[in-house]
């Protein structure tokens, strides 16, 4: 007869022990504690760099705004110099007041071009220039009719409507002169003076979402010395 005799196992020697079962459980604790810490902190850090790029692109559109004023006084001032009226090159034929400044860099002056009438014309964009050409450094922004070369097209877009400043006499006593803005197209009223020009600057940039944020600067220059 043979007799088959069988060894008795210990259930224990199927499991991990204690401690080690322990050890792995803090680790993936641990390791969940510092994926949350390092998701929130690259969440900050990206937040941070889309507010710094938000605000340089709020700063340039600032810039090209004010830049679009002092484009209109430019050509203002330049005008009394030369003994022309002041409102000269203010405005387009006929009775056109909304363009986009244009610098000449071989004659360096500045002009107001009113053939572009929409937004999406090109007429509208801010170029950079990227390579130095002429008197053009990198980093300027600027406008042109067409894309010169060395530049690089922008988000940027920029419109000045340059409305008629008109002084009128109100009521019965002719010492008492109001002013109002005409609109694209039209000429002060018969009877009335052009005093001036509302230099309205507005900028457009495009957003990711397929919007865009605007900037809006006014001005009224007259023709006062």
């Amino acid at each position: 007869m043979i007799i088959y005799s069988a060894k008795k196992s210990n259930p224990k020697s199927f499991f991990l022990p204690d401690s080690l079962g322990q050890s792995m459980l803090e680790v993936i604790v641990a390791s969940g504690i510092i994926v949350t810490a390092v998701s929130a902190a690259l969440t900050l850090v990206q937040s941070s760099i889309n507010g710094a790029k938000v605000s340089e692109e709020q700063i340039v559109a600032y810039n090209l705004a004010r830049e679009g004023v002092e484009v209109a006084r430019i050509i203002r001032d330049s005008n009394w110099l030369a003994g022309r009226d002041f409102d000269d090159g203010l405005w387009g034929p006929p009775l056109d007041y909304i363009g986009q400044p244009v610098f000449d860099s071989a004659t360096k002056e500045w002009s107001i071009f009113f053939a572009s009438s929409d937004w999406v014309n090109d007429g509208t964009r801010v170029y950079r220039q990227v390579a130095p050409i002429g008197t053009a450094r990198p980093g300027m922004y600027f406008q042109a009719p067409i894309q010169p070369d060395g530049t690089e097209v922008t988000r940027f877009r920029r419109r000045l409507y340059l409305h008629r400043l008109c002084s009128t006499v109100v009521g019965s006593d002719e010492n008492y002169i109001a002013s109002y803005a005409q609109n694209d197209g039209l000429d002060c009223n018969p009877g009335d003076d052009k005093i001036g020009v509302e230099v309205n600057s507005y900028v457009r940039w495009d957003k990711a979402d397929g919007t865009f944020n605007e900037i809006q600067l006014v001005e009224q220059l007259f023709d006062w010395r």
